[in-house]
This record gives C-alpha cells, sequence and structure tokens, in this order.
C-alpha cells in the first residue's frame, strides 16, 4: 500500500474532530480494552483513529463494531515503521496513545525507532497530548547484571523522553512540547498472561491442598502485575484529565 493511498484513505474517512484520539496498537491486547474505555467516555465523547497494519483481520473489525453507534472508530491501515505512513494518520487528531509491539521485529533498536518515530510526527503536527506506553528499565535497575530487551526498548524511548523535557528546561526558546503534551505510562506484566502465555501447572501447594502453582526463579520477591482494564482506566483518566 503506497503512502499517496494512505493519505488519501484518511482524507475520505470522516472528518476528524478535535477530540479524536490516534490509537497505536488498537488492535493489540492493550488496544482494545483501551478504545472501550474511551468511547465509554460520555463527558468526552472521543472519536477514535485505530491504526493498524491489517484493517480487514477480526480485531480491527471488532473496534469499528464497539465503535458503530454514532460511527465513532475509524481504521487508518498504515506502517508505524514508516515515517510518511505515521505522519499521515496524526493529521487532524487531538490526542495519541501509542503502544509499540517489540514482538514484530524482536530488536531493541526496531521499538525505540518507532517510539521516537511517532513521538516527533506528533510534535510535528501538533497534537496536543501523547500517551506513551512504557516499562521499567530492567537493565538499568539491575546495574547492567540482567536486560530484559522489551522493557528496555520501551524504557530507552522514555528516557528520551525524559532528555528532551531537560533540553527544553535549559532552552528558553524551545516550544516545550515533551515537557507540556506527553505523558508516560508505566505498565506492568499483564495478570492475562498468566492464563495465555504463562498457564500455572497443577501441583500441591504450601498448606497440602491440590491447586495451580506459578513459578518464577525470584526467590521471595514480589512480582507486580496489573491488569488489561486498569491500564485502560488509567488511559481514559490521563485523557480526560491532562492537568492531573
Amino acid at each position: 500500500m503506497n503512502v499517496s493511498y494512505r493519505i488519501e484513505q484518511v482524507r475520505s474517512m470522516n472528518k476528524p474532530t478535535a477530540r479524536t484520539i490516534l490509537v497505536i496498537g488498537a488492535t493489540g491486547a492493550m488496544g482494545r480494552p483501551i478504545v472501550s474505555r474511551l468511547l465509554a467516555d460520555e463527558n468526552n465523547n472521543w472519536h477514535i483513529r485505530a491504526f493498524t497494519c491489517n484493517p480487514e483481520s477480526s480485531h480491527a473489525q471488532q473496534l469499528l463494531e464497539m465503535g458503530k453507534e454514532g460511527n465513532r472508530v475509524e481504521l487508518f491501515q498504515g506502517d508505524i515503521n514508516d515515517s510518511a505512513s505515521v505522519a499521515a494518520a496524526m493529521e487532524g487528531v487531538y490526542g495519541v496513545f501509542c503502544n509499540t509491539n517489540f514482538w514484530e521485529s524482536c530488536t531493541v533498536s526496531a521499538e525505540r525507532e518507532q517510539g521516537l518515530r511517532s513521538l516527533e510526527a506528533a510534535r510535528t503536527a501538533g497534537v496536543q497530548h501523547f500517551v506513551y506506553s512504557s516499562l521499567d528499565s530492567c537493565v538499568t535497575l539491575s546495574h547492567g547484571r540482567l536486560p530484559v530487551p522489551h522493557f528496555d526498548s520501551k524504557a530507552a524511548v522514555e528516557h528520551e523522553i525524559n532528555w528532551r523535557r531537560s533540553e527544553e528546561f535549559m532552552n528558553q526558546e524551545s516550544d516545550g512540547w515533551y515537557s507540556r503534551h506527553v505523558t508516560v505510562l508505566v505498565t506492568l506484566p499483564y495478570i492475562e498472561n498468566v492464563k495465555q502465555f504463562a498457564v500455572p501447572e497443577q501441583g500441591t501447594l504450601s498448606d497440602g491442598r491440590e491447586g495451580v502453582i506459578f513459578r518464577l526463579p525470584m526467590a521471595d520477591a514480589v512480582w507486580p502485575m496489573v491488569a488489561l482494564d486498569d491500564i485502560a482506566f488509567f488511559t481514559a483518566h490521563i485523557f480526560a484529565h491532562p492537568e492531573e
């Protein structure tokens, strides 16, 4: 699909309003509940532009179904690795939620570039509120002993955001976009992963009962997790209350 077609495709859709939010990663595990929660915000009446490489997929069609009342969801077929495609998707939107997918490339550098490309496209387009989905920097927290690439790549983008904010602070002529218009939402492993990718095994519990046991080499450490619905709640709250 060439870039000119992508641009014309957006222009042929419903004219975007000042309340349009572009969701990058809309068809993913995190994106779908976020779209649902944003649509449920009656005070803001958000319109959703769902960024997807395959608008014919079942997940993309489910998003259309979510927003069929009021025709509030549109699909944008794009490629996050293509700057022109990302820039076209930003046209006329108020906000952007960005959750990149490490597993498409399985490289830290590729995901970092995707995040930076999206941020710069949003800044150029004058997006008012960019919410970036990040994760902890495991390589930093462990002083280099335990790199976790799919965490560290997102954290690298967060570090870039913080560096840009420092630059803006020192440069009085800066437009301050990274400081005034970007929010970083640091998430966690999903509770839902226990049902999908890390299924507990049957075994004997510490009190003698039979049950299911989840094993990780963590000794007595706590493993924090979060539900996807809770991520969606906080995302919608951030867009609805940017001053907070």
